[in-house]
């Protein structure tokens, strides 16, 4: 339902900071959900520059001091995170491997509460700690 799938992207929408300071974050939807969450992270992040790009209906909400647009687009490149940003990534990374508990893991729940088909765009689902 579009009410789960808008709080989903709410919640694992993961922004990281290009080296010209807009953050973007790539989310992949069931349903095109941007126009329904620019309002929230506009509203959150209203002093930054951001890009929120749906890369399943090829859409795009950008946001600059709390004002936004959707921008449909065919094509969307993504630049490589700034150094700083992938360092704080790699610190995320491993926060969450540390505060996991190992004899306490249950794969299903954690599919039921994050579905795997959002693990691509989730930062700690996919970065290997150093």
């Amino acid at each position: 339902d579009i009410g789960h799938e808008v709080e989903r992207m709410k919640q694992f929408a993961r922004f990281a900071r290009m080296p010209e300071g807009v953050y973007v974050a790539t989310i992949n939807p069931k349903h095109s959900v941007v126009p329904l969450v620019m309002e929230h992270f506009a509203g959150r992040f209203n002093v930054q520059s951001f890009i929120l790009y749906d890369e399943v209906h090829h859409l795009a909400g950008v946001s600059q001091q709390g004002q936004w647009l959707l921008c449909p687009t065919d094509e969307f490149h993504l630049p490589q995170v700034s150094t700083d940003e992938r360092q704080w990534q790699r610190l995320w990374k491993t926060f969450y491997d540390s505060v996991a508990i190992d004899e306490r893991r249950n794969e299903e729940l954690r599919r039921h509460f994050m579905p795997k088909r959002l693990w691509r765009n989730i930062t700690e689902m996919n970065m290997v700690s150093s």
